[in-house]
């Protein structure tokens, strides 16, 4: 995984990465409200996915969650973590998009791929595929769901 991720790393156009960094807000807005200190971080990694995305051990991403170096790593987790997500989703002959990865992220790929999908997991998506698109456009929400321009 670590040797594709790099491959993909290097290939992103800029414009991608305008895109990542959007989704990386995204997931954390919907998960925390970006809110840094809570215990699983402000993307909420489970054990496996956090293992699965970074080599720092758990047990001290759960004892020191505030800690910048603690931070820094779960965005690059993170980070990690969608790419590797877009690599599966593609695998698998799935279209790329905002919804599929906020549900790849909170459902799981399996669930995605293979259509076994549930209805919490669909709205958190369209939630997150819609904020994507409003922060896309040069708008955000306030938190109580009223768009303003960030321009």
């Amino acid at each position: 995984m670590k040797k594709t991720i790099l491959i993909l790393l290097l290939v992103l156009p800029s414009l991608a990465q305008a895109q990542m960094e959007t989704m990386l807000k995204v997931i954390a807005i919907k998960e925390t409200g970006e809110k840094p200190s809570t215990p699983r971080t402000q993307y909420q990694f489970t054990r496996d996915a956090w293992e699965e995305s970074s080599d720092m051990p758990w047990s001290y991403v759960l004892a020191h969650p505030d800690w910048a170096d603690v931070q820094a790593e779960a965005r690059a987790a993170a980070h990690r973590r969608v790419l590797y997500i877009i690599e599966r989703l593609e695998a698998n002959g799935k279209s790329v998009n905002p919804y599929a990865i906020a549900y790849c992220w909170r459902g799981g790929i399996t669930s995605y791929v293979k259509h076994k999908r549930k209805l919490e997991y669909h709205r958190y998506a369209t939630e997150a595929s819609n904020l994507f698109f409003h922060y896309e456009q040069g708008f955000a929400t306030n938190g109580n769901g009223y768009a303003f321009s960030t321009q």
